[in-house]
C-alpha cells in the first residue's frame, strides 16, 4: 500500500479544486504502483481505478485518515509513505513513521525543506 501526496502541480491548496477531473496522471493507463494509493488532498474527488491493481483514493481528512485507510487495505502488510517534504514532514511530526528510507541524490537540501534540522544519519 502507498500513502502519498499527489504532484504539487495538481494538489496545491492555493490553486483550489482539481483543475481537470479527467486528468489520470502522467504514467499512462498502468501506473507503476500496482497497489491501492491514498492521496492526501484538500479537494475531494472520486477514486480513479487504473490497470495493474492501482486505484487512487483521494483523502481529505489528513495523514491519520490516509494512513488508517492504507493500513486497513494492507491487511497486515507494510504501508509505504511517499511524497515531498511537506507530506513526509506531516507523518514525522505525528510520529507515524517506523522506518525511514532516504534516497540520496546530489542535491543540496536545506532552506525551506528543513531536512538538515530534523534528520540525523547513521552510516
Amino acid at each position: 500500500m502507498l500513502a502519498l501526496g499527489f504532484s504539487e502541480e495538481h494538489v496545491r491548496t492555493d490553486r483550489g479544486a482539481w483543475p481537470d477531473m479527467n486528468w489520470r496522471g502522467w504514467w499512462g493507463d498502468n501506473p507503476p504502483y500496482h497497489v491501492p494509493v491514498y492521496v492526501l488532498t484538500h479537494h475531494a474527488r472520486p477514486p480513479i481505478q487504473m490497470e495493474g491493481d492501482t486505484t487512487f483514493h483521494f483523502v481529505t481528512g489528513g495523514v491519520h485518515e490516509a494512513l488508517d485507510q492504507a493500513r486497513k487495505a494492507a491487511n497486515g502488510m507494510d504501508v509505504r509513505i511517499g511524497g515531498g517534504p511537506h507530506t513526509i514532514r506531516q507523518y514525522l511530526r505525528a510520529d507515524l513513521i517506523d522506518e525511514l528510507h532516504v534516497a540520496i541524490a546530489p542535491v543540496l537540501l536545506g532552506g525551506e525543506s528543513g531536512c538538515s534540522r530534523r534528520l540525523t544519519c547513521e552510516l
